[in-house]
């Protein structure tokens, strides 16, 4: 639940470190960020107020080109914002230096994610992989469905309700029916659970982390930097004001957001790239039907980009033209109607935009034939043009070729999860055809968890982060196709000994090839509880049984202090079948008509 906390607490003086004391400072930052191991950045309103978007709590005589905050104008009534105040709408920001360093620093894998607060959507404009990205007040451009869970961008403010807590839009899901709702989270509202989690395992793992922008008095949000300070991990707070965690940070920066990411990235000698408006189009003709979609440059999330689109059909030497006025329905489809099939025919498509940015109509050629094509658009608004980068066939990798199968892995699979090898290959082929990019994020994760389960979300989202993990066989942060059939394969029919492979992997949270305690207990908890046996007594019985067992392989150690490698685990859960059969998450066996076709095709 988002908990604000009043103007009358820490002072709301802004503080702006001298060029000398800011160049030591970066210096020092620089060199965490190269040798971090996992490094986050948690960004606040900050970042965006050079963009246009004022903030919330900047005092009336701030420094920032766009006047006091939100919130500070609010409690002073009858004050005005200057003139001279340079602000502008979230629909039209251009994604700030800030912005385009994050990206940048992902790109080079040195940003392994990014928490925010902000709800202006800048962060996916900029160009920021979504994948890499946790918005945990929600996006002002995302709406989502409660019943089937479908995501949709949209390139305008999604919400329309007029009351604080009534999310529910115009809308409707184009898949089962059901009103969309807006993703915003106000005050006394909970935050979403995904994002909660996903947060909150990354602050754990996280060495360094950068705090951009905030003021930190938004809980539970700022308990996700607050976890990285508390656990060690070296925090870093760039703020013009100080923070309640200002004392728990190793470093307090106060400089403007921008001012401190220049000098940072020149430290780290990484250019700082020029915003262009990325967009990512499908686009079909099947049957004779012209089939039209956005989408989110990183997963296949509609995204509604176009407010009119024209369609022009040249057969022979005539031409006609059709206009699609477009009601938020994705994909937009089209009948194609044809009076000669002899004649040469083309179909030009002019995409008509939202025009935040004033861009220009676009036109793409298509040959009239079945086909599928991707196209990536790019578009400059310091010089009005679009320029197209590539179009390839759907289904290709746009930017890693996904983990083959080799014919060991076919002959492997087909032996533990006992199936023929063509069947292997259609498996894979479809894993292919739903995750295009060759990675399986935990969004995917869950969604095959809800499919096999009918457990409590919040620990079906717990399992996905920890199963996510366990599959990610060569700790690299993503589970491809390859790893995840084999890990299916195994942990579905595979022997005791490789299935506890994998247990072993889930319950080891933080990777470090050892479980203890902490461990044991967090992730006993969640299948008990998955798997419908969360009755007291059952409960307590199983991990008294468990703590006896482990203190007695650990030589009699206080079960607080024990640490227990993988073949420890396995050698004694394998002996004690009532606890092998409790404790470990994946002895549930889906029917095989959905283990990849359901599960798989919801997620897209």
């Amino acid at each position: 639940m988002a908990h604000g906390i009043s103007d009358s607490d820490p002072t709301k003086k802004e503080h702006v470190d001298t060029p000398e004391i800011l160049d030591k400072k970066l210096d020092q930052l620089a060199d965490w960020i190269r040798n971090a191991k996992h490094f986050i950045v948690f960004t606040g309103a900050g970042i965006s107020t050079s963009t246009g978007i004022p903030d919330f709590r900047s005092s009336m005589n701030t420094i920032l080109p766009t006047g006091p905050g939100v919130w500070e104008l609010r409690d002073h009534p009858g004050t005005k914002r200057s003139p001279t105040a340079r602000t502008t709408t979230s629909t039209k920001a251009i994604p700030s230096v800030t912005h385009m360093a994050l990206v940048e620093l992902a790109r080079h894998n040195l940003l392994h994610f990014v928490v925010s607060q902000n709800t202006d959507g800048l962060h996916l404009r900029s160009g920021l992989p979504s994948t890499l990205l946790a918005e945990l007040h929600g996006n002002s451009n995302l709406e989502t469905c409660k019943k089937c869970h479908t995501k949709y961008l949209r390139d305008y403010r999604t919400r329309t309700a007029k009351k604080v807590h009534d999310h529910a839009t115009t809308r409707k899901c184009t898949k089962c029916g059901s009103i969309l709702h807006d993703s915003i989270i106000n005050f006394g509202e909970n935050l979403p659970e995904y994002e909660l989690e996903t947060s909150f395992d990354h602050a754990e793992r996280a060495d360094v982390c950068l705090v951009l922008g905030s003021s930190l008095r938004v809980t539970p949000a700022a308990d996700i930097p607050a976890r990285v300070g508390e656990h060690g991990g070296k925090l870093i707070i760039g703020n013009l004001q100080l923070t309640p965690l200002s004392n728990l940070a190793k470093l307090n920066i106060h400089a403007l957001c921008d001012n401190l990411m220049r000098g940072l990235m020149a430290k780290l000698d990484i250019p700082i790239p020029e915003w262009e408006l990325h967009r990512r189009i499908h686009i079909t003709i099947q049957n004779q039907t012209l089939s039209i979609m956005g989408l989110d440059l990183n997963q296949d999330i509609a995204y509604s980009l176009f407010s009119t689109i024209r369609i022009l059909v040249r057969e022979g030497t005539e031409s006609k033209y059709d206009s699609k006025t477009i009601k938020d329905v994705e994909p937009i489809e089209h009948k194609i109607k044809i009076n000669n099939p002899n004649n040469q025919m083309d179909v030009y498509v002019e995409l008509h935009w939202q025009g935040h940015y004033n861009e220009p109509v676009y036109t793409i050629k298509i040959p009239f034939t079945n086909s599928s094509k991707e196209v990536h658009l790019f578009y400059n608004p310091k010089t009005g043009n679009w320029r197209e980068q590539r179009i390839l066939n759907m289904g290709s990798n746009t930017s890693q070729s996904p983990a083959e199968l080799s014919v060991d892995d076919i002959e492997f699979i087909s032996t533990k999860a006992n199936i023929d090898h063509e069947n292997v290959k259609i498996w894979y082929e479809k894993l292919k055809a739903a995750c295009p990019n060759g990675k399986i994020s935990k969004s995917d994760t869950v969604n095959f968890l809800r499919s096999i389960n009918s457990g409590k979300e919040e620990q079906i989202l717990k399992l996905a982060t920890d199963i996510h993990k366990a599959f990610d066989t060569n700790n690299d942060g993503i589970v491809d196709q390859r790893e995840f059939l084999i890990g299916f394969a195994l942990t579905s029919t595979g022997s005791a000994r490789e299935k506890l492979k994998y247990v072993f992997r889930t319950y080891d949270h933080d990777k470090d090839g050892v479980i203890n305690k902490k461990e044991i207990d967090r992730m006993v908890k969640i299948v008990m509880r998955l798997r419908a046996k969360d009755d007291v007594a059952n409960t307590a019985r199983i991990i008294d049984e468990l703590k006896t067992s482990l203190e007695h392989l650990n030589g009699g150690k206080d079960f607080d202090n024990i640490k227990i490698t993988s073949k420890e685990f396995i050698q004694l859960l394998i002996n004690n079948k009532e606890l092998c059969e409790l404790l470990s998450p994946f002895n549930i066996e889906p029917p095989r008509e959905i283990i990849v076709h359901q599960s798989y095709s919801q997620s897209k």
